[in-house]
């Protein structure tokens, strides 16, 4: 009878478990340095959870989970096509169930994993991943999108931007390393847990983030290639409660728009969308996936 056994992930195996990814994600690519980014590049990453399976000495299958906080996440996993349904991802599930208790765990999401994440659930055209959680337990408690803005003819509103400097003192500028302090101490107070995809963008050259800066206090910011690097992913973003209604957010927008079509990219990814009206109105961004946010509470 053939068993499965399970190697960790190191970075020898990366291209493996890049190939299992590939051959399996019927809607999605991915690149060595974006699983590299996905992998190694998350500062939670723990060998433990991050596996490479094999069956008869064949690798058939690669998942990772995570744990942020009490939380624990399925943050990439697949099996190749021909190996399905012969229970290889039931194993692999009820494994990192058991490895998500051992790490005293309560709670488990199906992707996620903010700040370093893939994808913000399961894309809905994954249906036997959908129907594969739902049967072992996971329900969905909420629905969310990515969007796809075409950069071909995206520009800055400069109108807007100079009605803001006249009426408001507002500045509309690329952020630098020395604002850094001021920006995260803004993240923390009012955007709190994106502190790490914005100083991801701050450390990238040029700096992919602007903010609206009013006599060096930040009162908005919006960041791209923050998350899923070479993607043209674009976000976090977001503004001051009190400043909001003046037209900041479009501002940054399409500021960060700009940036992201002379960087080369044809189209932007807005992921994870709560105000899809917000990026249809400003940008013409279309919906473009929809995905399924799932959990289990481990007992």
């Amino acid at each position: 009878m053939e068993r499965i056994e399970l190697e960790r992930l190191d970075e020898d195996r990366l291209g493996l478990a890049l190939d299992i990814l590939n051959e399996s994600l019927e809607f999605d690519r991915l690149t060595y340095s974006l699983l590299f980014e996905k992998t190694f590049g998350d500062d939670d990453f723990d060998s433990d959870l991050a596996v490479i399976a094999y069956y008869d000495g064949i690798p058939v299958a690669f998942w990772m989970g995570l744990v942020r906080g009490n939380t624990g996440y399925h943050k990439l996993f697949a099996v190749r096509p021909q190996f399905r349904g012969q229970h290889i991802g039931a194993t692999l599930l009820d494994e990192m169930e058991y490895r998500f208790r051992q790490s005293g765990v309560s709670e488990v999401r199906v992707c996620e994993g903010a700040p370093n994440y893939f994808m913000p659930g399961i894309d809905v055209r994954y249906t036997s991943a959908v129907l594969f959680f739902q049967k072992h337990g996971y329900e969905k408690f909420d629905e969310t999108y990515n969007m796809v803005a075409d950069l071909c003819d995206v520009e800055p509103d400069e109108d807007l931007e100079k009605k803001l400097l006249g009426e408001h003192g507002i500045v509309i500028r690329r952020a630098t390393v020395q604002d850094r302090d001021a920006i995260l101490e803004f993240i923390s107070s009012e955007f709190h847990g994106w502190e790490g995809e914005v100083d991801t963008s701050l450390q990238n050259d040029p700096p992919t983030l602007f903010i609206a800066d009013v006599n060096g206090r930040v009162i908005g910011f919006s960041a791209h290639e923050s998350n899923n690097m070479g993607t043209g992913w674009f976000g976090p973003m977001g503004t001051h409660r009190s400043a909001r209604g003046k037209g900041i957010g479009r501002a940054l927008l399409l500021r960060s728009l700009e940036d992201l079509r002379r960087m080369g990219f044809k189209q932007a990814i807005i992921p994870w969308v709560g105000p899809v009206g917000f990026y249809f109105k400003n940008c013409n961004a279309r919906i473009d996936r929809v995905f399924w946010r799932m959990r289990k509470i481990l007992r």
